[in-house]
């Protein structure tokens, strides 16, 4: 998978990130320990997961049989959607069970009207992976945190100003101009790599003046866009895989415009959310050991929560402690999304 082309890069990436201007000697004042990759160790898990041989992760929930707690805000949108607001395991089980029998059907048949489910089930053929992985986050997003008929219909003329964009394309540039910054460009690593540096890079060093802390991912108050509700900032990490399997454009990281667009093109972003999922599955693989890529609710978890290559880090120290197998746990709207995943296949089905 073009991820993890120049992988021996990756084991380096820290230091070349921020031994720029000190030398090329110098011994590094920091290092990220979720990029320190093994090459014999990477190597290995490749050949495993080319031969099918990694643990493969099954599809549902586990011994997760009741829905893992709702974030605050979530809880808040319900509420103002006249939900009400459920105190414990069980009320929070009862209203996602009772939630997808009225909201899987409206948010399928806006899809279908727009030709969006035949396109997922399209964009998932040229990604080899399965439509869920897809249709997995609009479906749980657009259940607990938006609602389809509004974002569906949302365009970006409608959202933002020129002066919004600038503002947020000045502040990547300075963040890429940076010493450290420009030195997570120019390993031979995918932007996925060299995002995930950034985001290092900018969290242990106020050199950036703070730029990615607090309101950086901020846009009109908030940080999350489309039908899927996906932060702009990420499309440049998937940009060159999406442009390798669909043929779309490229664009520079410092380009807000061109992202804050494609997230209102229902039919660019399905690939951008399949670019997402394969990124996840392909990080679990070489950082975790496991193959996810036949649970859509974990992938569905990831793209909710982010940070997956810090998370299957954590997972595979996890491994490496426990005498059993360990199974990566999904989060409210990852477990609503494998509980109804026989309902939702049945709206994919004719056109598979």
């Amino acid at each position: 998978m073009h991820l993890f082309k120049g992988l021996a890069a990756i084991s380096v990436l820290c230091f070349a990130c921020i031994g720029v201007g000190r030398g090329a000697n110098a011994a590094p004042a920091y290092e990220n320990p979720f990029m320190r990759f093994n090459a014999e160790i990477v190597a290995q898990t490749a050949r495993l997961s080319a031969e099918g041989r990694l643990p493969q992760i099954p599809r549902g929930n586990g011994d997760i049989t009741e829905t893992p707690e709702f974030p605050a805000r979530t809880l808040a949108r319900l509420g103002l959607a006249l939900e009400g607001l459920p105190r414990t395991a069980s009320a929070r089980t009862a209203m996602a069970k009772s939630l997808g029998p009225r909201k899987i059907p409206q948010i399928m048949m806006a899809l279908e009207s727009e030709g969006l489910i035949r396109e997922s089930v399209r964009v998932a053929k040229r990604f080899g992976i399965d439509p869920l992985h897809i249709l997995g986050p609009i479906i749980g997003e657009n259940t607990f945190n938006g609602f389809i008929d509004r974002t569906i219909q949302n365009h970006y003329h409608q959202m933002f100003a020129a002066s919004d964009i600038q503002d947020m394309s000045q502040k990547m540039r300075r963040l890429t101009q940076a010493a450290e910054g420009h030195g997570c460009f120019e390993a031979a690593i995918s932007n996925y790599w060299k995002w995930r540096c950034l985001l290092f890079y900018s969290t242990i060093d106020n050199s950036n003046g703070g730029v990615m802390s607090g309101g950086f991912y901020s846009l009109k108050g908030s940080g999350t866009f489309g039908i899927a509700q996906m932060q702009p900032f990420l499309l440049w990490s998937l940009n060159d895989i999406v442009s390798e399997k669909m043929g779309y454009g490229k664009f520079e990281i410092t380009d807000l415009e061109s992202p804050m667009r494609i997230i209102f093109d229902n039919k660019q972003m399905l690939a951008y959310l399949a670019a997402n999922a394969v990124a996840s599955i392909e990080v679990y693989k070489i950082v975790a050991g496991v193959d996810i890529s036949k649970n859509p609710g974990l992938t569905t978890t990831l793209y909710n929560l982010g940070d997956e290559y810090r998370r299957a880090y954590d997972f595979n120290q996890l491994r490496a402690r426990s005498s059993q197998m360990e199974v990566p746990k999904v989060n409210y709207l990852g477990w609503y999304v494998n509980n109804f995943e026989a309902e939702i296949r049945t709206y994919i089905r004719k056109y598979q």
